[in-house]
């Protein structure tokens, strides 16, 4: 009997799975414990915490300014006839240099007047003293033994011709000061901040002439911040030990300058309701090689702080949403509420919540629990002794 394609095909698959499953019960699976996937561990940088000698620096900031500056007027009236040089804005000037000229030929013609009524006032009080000086002869050649009344002396001759001197005497010098007068001069080595007249113009007695300020030493008024009081010295300052300041230019990347405090504020800020203290830099402001500091100049100010003993301090950006760190114990991550006595942007004196010997994560961590097992990327380094800078809050968000 002859068999078709048709009839074929299911004969051979019936044989070949009749052929799969005897060789698997002849070759069963083996049979055993269900295999658990290894769990990942997280591989992190950490620290290990010391305690040590933390110097604490505050930051500030303020405007630079001179700490003697006057605005020039003048005491006569004229017109201006002569500015000097180093009459314009920022000019350099030196104490007793002539800055600006007023027309003085009136005020010389006044002088000579006065200088002419301030002789007559003399020759008429030496022939007054004179005049008593012979009534007092002429008393005695006539023989009269008791003493002369003043009449005879002519004391109130002599008295009145003395007033005149005096008043002509005080007329001249007067005359002689508002002519000195038309020269207004520098009154310290500085700088002129603003001139405000020239030549040719007409001033009048109070007319503002410039604005000038001295250049031995530039001030700087420094706010502390109220979380920060706790670590000025503010008794020291303005002594021998008053701490040091260094101040760094807005305009001048790169440019500072050291000063120190030389005095705090008698009162709080009304306005922002913080206590000022005021660093000064010596140095000649006329000299540009000498400071280079602008009046008016925005400068950023970094304050020599108290000093800690026995400080536990980590970094900044360690610290999670500004009041938890996480540690290594046990080969797992372990979240550690923390109190933070001071803070700037790269460092932070821990008052509570870590002890010398703890091991402080310090990678960045995205969303982790307590309890994740770690394995520590390098061996731990010391922690910090000697930082400082401005208030911060540090901090990423992490789960517990």
């Amino acid at each position: 009997m002859k068999i078709s394609k048709r009839m074929l095909l299911p004969i051979v698959a019936g044989a070949t799975l009749f052929g799969s499953a005897y060789a698997l019960l002849q070759n069963p699976p083996a049979s055993g414990p269900r295999q658990a996937p290894p769990v990942p561990r997280v591989t992190v940088e950490v620290e290990n915490l010391r305690a040590a000698l933390f110097q604490v620096q505050l930051d500030s900031y303020g405007e630079a300014r001179a700490a003697t500056q006057s605005m020039l007027v003048s005491q006569v009236a004229g017109q201006i006839v002569a500015v000097s040089e180093g009459f314009r804005s920022g000019g350099v000037v030196k104490k007793g240099d002539v800055l600006v000229s007023v027309d003085d030929r009136d005020y010389a013609a006044e002088l000579k007047a006065a200088e002419a009524n301030l002789i007559e006032a003399e020759r008429v009080l030496v022939e007054e003293r004179a005049r008593s000086e012979q009534a007092a002869k002429d008393w005695k050649t006539l023989g009269r033994s008791d003493q002369p009344n003043d009449l005879v002396l002519r004391k109130p001759q002599l008295l009145a011709a003395e007033a005149k001197y005096k008043a002509a005497e005080a007329n001249y010098s007067k005359a002689n000061l508002a002519l000195e007068r038309t020269k207004i001069r520098s009154p310290f080595d500085g700088r002129i901040l603003e001139h405000k007249v020239d030549v040719g113009q007409f001033i009048n007695t109070g007319t503002a002439v410039a604005e000038i300020y001295a250049n031995q030493y530039v001030e700087v008024r420094l706010p502390i911040c109220n979380c920060d009081l706790d670590f000025i010295e503010l008794d020291k300052v303005g002594g021998a030990d008053s701490p040091d300041v260094t101040l760094l230019s807005s305009l001048n990347v790169g440019r500072q300058w050291q000063g120190r405090l030389t005095r705090v504020e008698s009162a709080i800020d009304s306005t922002s309701r913080q206590l000022h203290v005021i660093a000064r830099i010596d140095g000649n402001l006329g000299d540009e090689s000498a400071s280079g500091i602008k009046i008016g100049e925005y400068l950023t100010a970094n304050i020599e702080g108290s000093v800690v003993s026995d400080a536990i301090v980590i970094p900044s950006k360690s610290i999670y949403q500004g009041r938890f760190v996480y540690i290594v114990e046990n080969e797992t991550l372990q979240r550690r509420v923390i109190d933070i006595a001071w803070q700037d942007s790269e460092h932070s004196l821990i008052a509570n919540g870590l002890a010398e010997g703890d091991v402080l994560v310090t990678t960045p961590l995205g969303q982790v629990t307590s309890g994740t097992r770690v394995n520590v990327a390098e061996k731990a380094t010391g922690g910090i002794s000697v930082a400082g800078g401005a208030p911060a809050s540090a901090g990423q968000g992490a789960n517990e």
